[in-house]
């Protein structure tokens, strides 16, 4: 069962990959596999008492974090998808903002999967028969891991709100079209402010953007003030 633990990992991953105060085009894409089955033995553990059930789902998160707010960004393919609709690396889809918080949002991350996972458990309620026991999932196989390439950083192309009219903090407001890229660590540059007062103290920039450009003519600034 996926429990605090992927909380805590995940939180990790993200604080050591991308730090706050990184580029505004700049995200860190996670997709997890979650993999629940029941072979369909009885309570002996060798009578098959019924058909088997597997059934798998991808969920993938998207942080970005271009202040000391994080933003969770949540997309998962339909439950039919196969090939490469399975990833949302080859094309702009539908992403759901679960969460826009400086702290909160690494208990945003359980509830985010969770939305997913116990669907999923939902599946096999009332499979299990003349069990003497309280809890429906207990001969449950479960396995939860990293997809693809595991943990990535991305360059933002497309990042629109859907309805930038719609109610504050309504869930039509949190509906976003984002597209990706791959970008290589050769790319990205981190970065401290000589003057934390006008701009972040550190951060991931992506070379030639936007970011690194205002980054760029502060520290022109700064040494110019110092001559």
């Amino acid at each position: 069962m996926l429990t605090l633990n992927t909380e805590s990992t995940i939180a990790s991953i993200v604080e050591s990959v991308l730090p706050r105060f990184s580029d505004h085009n700049l995200g860190l894409q996670i997709g997890i596999r979650m993999d629940v089955s029941d072979f369909g033995y009885g309570e002996d553990g060798k009578t098959k008492e019924r058909e088997e059930l597997r059934v798998c789902r991808h969920v993938y998160l998207l942080f970005v974090r271009p202040s000391n707010y994080t933003k969770i960004f949540v997309w998962s393919p339909k439950e039919d998808a196969v090939g490469l609709d399975v990833s949302p690396d080859y094309k702009e889809h539908e992403w759901f903002l679960e969460c826009d918080h400086d702290s909160y949002w690494r208990y945003s991350i359980t509830s985010a999967i969770h939305k997913y996972y116990y669907p999923m458990l939902e599946m096999f309620r009332g499979r299990i028969k003349n069990s003497k026991e309280m809890n429906p999932y207990r001969d449950l196989s479960e396995y939860h891991s990293f997809n693809g390439d595991g943990p990535k950083l991305v360059e933002l192309t497309t990042f629109n709100q859907i309805n930038p009219t719609a109610e504050r903090y309504s869930d039509e407001s949190k509906r976003y079209t984002i597209g990706y890229k791959s970008i290589s660590h050769s790319q990205i540059t981190q970065v401290r402010s000589s003057d934390p007062k006008s701009m972040s103290d550190s951060g991931l920039l992506i070379q030639g953007s936007k970011d690194h450009e205002r980054y760029i003519k502060s520290i022109i600034v700064s040494i110019q003030k110092s001559t």
